[in-house]
C-alpha cells in the first residue's frame, strides 16, 4: 500500500469526534511525512493540527535541528512549540530510554483536552521494538509491540503510519520533495535499536525478504490475546476488589490461579496508572506476599511502586521517600498546614472536633509519631498507646507514621483522622474545630 492522503484518513475515520491534532516532528524523514500528509488532510476534512519538536540538547546540531523544524513549519501554516528537555546523563537507564521518557513526558505536558498524538512510527519500527522487546524478555503485553491507538495524557496517542514501510515513506517524501534532518545518532549502531535496524534485520529479510508481513500478523495475536489477559484480569479485579482502588481482599487473591495472580497484579498497575513490575517482582508478589501467613507485614518495591501485605489485604502504593519525623510544625487553624503527606484544614463547629476553648491561645503543634505516645478515647478510663489502636483498627504500617499528631500545649490532642482525646473532645453545642487530614493519594 502507497502512502497516501486516503490511506490516513482512513485510518483517522476510526476516531470518532477526533479533529484536533499534536504532531510530533522531530524534522526527520518519517515525522516530515506525517506533517505533510496531515496539512493536506487540513485543507479538505477541517482538521486542527500544531506540532510540536522536543529539542533533547544531547547532539550539538539540537540548536539548528529546532530552527529547521520552525522553518518548515512556518512555510506549512502550523503552529509549532519547541520543547526543550535534559535527555543527558542516563545514569543506569540507557540512553534510549532517557530520551523517550522524556520526550512523551514533554508531550503529555502539552497536549489538550481531546486532542490526539500522532506519531510517526511505521511498519519497520515496529519490528525493531518487537525483536528488541523478545530479546530483553517480554510478555505478552510488550510484544504486542506498538499500538495503533492508546489512551495517553489528556487525549489519545495514534501511530497512522503503521501500516508503511519505511521503504514507502522515502518514496513519498522524494515524489513530494519534502526536505529533511539526518541525525547521524541513527548510525550509531552502540544503540540497540540501531543494531537491530542496520545488523541484525537486513541479515534476517536476506533470507525472508517479505519477513514485515509475517511478524505484523504475530504482533496482532499478540495484541488480541493481551486484549483477552486485559478481560480476565477486569472480572478477577471486580472479584477481589475492595472500597478502596488500591486495596485488594487476599482470601480472594488465593482462589486464584497463580497465572491469574500475576496476570491481575499487572493489570492493576495499570489501572493506578503505577510502574508494572518485572517477572521477578511478580513472583516475589505472589509468593512471599499474596501467599503469606495473615500476620504478614511482607513488602516488594519495584521502581515507582511498591506493594505492601497487611493483615487480609495487599495495597500498592507510590514510594513515599523520606521526611523528617521529628519536624514540628506551629498551627493556628487559619490557614491549611501543608505537611509531607498531604495537609490539614480547620473550620469553625459545634459540637464535634477540638474545644475551641481549650485551642484559643495555647500553641498548637503538628508532629509525628516517635514512639510511646497514648490517648485517651471518650468513653474510657485510661489511655492506650497509640501502636496499640493502630493494631488494633489494622492500619497499614506505613500509613501509622505519617499520621499528624496534633499538640495542645505539650498534651496529645488528636490523631489526625483517627481519634481525638477525651479531654479535647466539644461537647454538645460546644464551639469547636473541625480538622480534616487530607492524606496525599498514592494513587
Amino acid at each position: 500500500m502507497q502512502v497516501s492522503t486516503e490511506s490516513i484518513a482512513a485510518f483517522l475515520d476510526t476516531l470518532p469526534g477526533r479533529k484536533r491534532f499534536l504532531i510530533a516532528y522531530s524534522g526527520g524523514l518519517d515525522s516530515h511525512v506525517l506533517l505533510h500528509l496531515m496539512v493536506c488532510l487540513r485543507e479538505e476534512s477541517g482538521y486542527g493540527i500544531r506540532a510540536a519538536h522536543v529539542n533533547h540538547n544531547i547532539q550539538r546540531e539540537s540548536r539548528d535541528w529546532a530552527g529547521h523544524c520552525r522553518d518548515t513549519c512556518r512555510a506549512l501554516g502550523v503552529e509549532m512549540a519547541v520543547i526543550d528537555v535534559d535527555a543527558g546523563r542516563a545514569g543506569k537507564e540507557s540512553p534510549e530510554s532517557r530520551a523517550r521518557r522524556k520526550r512523551y513526558a514533554a508531550l503529555e505536558g502539552i497536549l489538550a483536552e481531546g486532542e490526539v498524538l500522532l506519531t510517526a512510527h511505521h511498519r519497520d519500527d515496529q519490528v525493531e521494538t518487537l525483536l528488541l522487546r523478545l530479546f530483553r524478555g517480554s510478555g505478552v503485553m510488550g510484544l504486542a509491540s506498538m499500538r495503533a491507538v492508546r489512551p495517553f495524557a489528556k487525549g489519545l496517542h495514534a501511530r497512522p503510519l503503521l501500516q508503511h514501510t519505511r521503504e514507502q515513506l522515502s518514496a513519498y517524501a522524494g515524489n513530494n520533495g519534502l526536505d529533511w534532518i539526518e541525525d547521524p545518532s541513527n548510525a550509531d549502531t552502540r544503540l540497540d535499536r540501531n543494531f537491530v535496524r542496520h545488523e541484525v534485520l537486513p541479515v534476517i529479510k536476506n533470507r525472508w525478504p517479505s519477513v514485515d508481513l509475517p511478524v505484523t500478523r504475530t504482533i496482532r495475536i499478540f495484541s488480541e490475546t493481551q486484549e483477552l489477559l486485559d478481560d480476565v484480569a477486569r472480572q478477577d479485579l471486580q472479584v477481589c476488589s475492595t472500597q478502596k482502588p488500591d486495596v485488594l481482599a487476599v482470601d480472594l487473591l488465593k482462589r486464584l490461579s497463580i497465572p491469574r495472580q500475576k496476570n491481575l497484579v499487572r493489570y492493576w498497575c495499570r489501572t493506578l496508572n503505577l510502574p508494572g513490575p518485572d517477572s521477578r517482582s511478580v513472583s516475589r508478589i505472589v509468593a512471599e506476599a499474596i501467599a503469606a501467613r495473615h500476620d504478614s507485614n511482607a513488602q516488594v518495591s519495584w521502581s515507582g511502586a511498591e506493594l505492601h501485605r497487611y493483615g487480609n489485604y495487599v495495597q500498592l502504593i507510590v514510594p513515599p521517600g523520606g521526611f523528617d519525623k521529628s519536624s514540628i510544625r506551629v498551627w493556628d487553624f487559619k490557614a491549611p498546614c501543608r505537611l509531607d503527606f498531604g495537609e490539614l484544614t480547620a473550620v469553625e463547629g459545634n459540637g464535634s472536633g477540638l474545644k475551641k476553648e481549650l485551642c484559643n491561645g495555647a500553641r498548637v503543634e503538628v508532629r509525628y509519631r516517635n514512639g510511646g505516645e497514648k490517648i485517651r478515647l471518650p468513653g474510657r478510663t485510661c489511655r492506650h498507646k497509640l501502636k496499640k489502636l493502630f493494631q488494633e483498627t489494622a492500619t497499614p504500617p506505613w500509613l501509622r507514621e505519617r499520621v499528624p499528631l496534633i499538640y495542645v500545649g505539650d498534651r496529645l490532642a488528636m490523631a489526625a483522622g483517627f481519634w481525638t482525646d477525651a479531654h479535647f473532645v466539644a461537647g454538645a453545642g460546644e464551639p469547636s474545630w473541625i480538622i480534616n487530614w487530607s492524606y496525599t493519594s498514592n494513587v
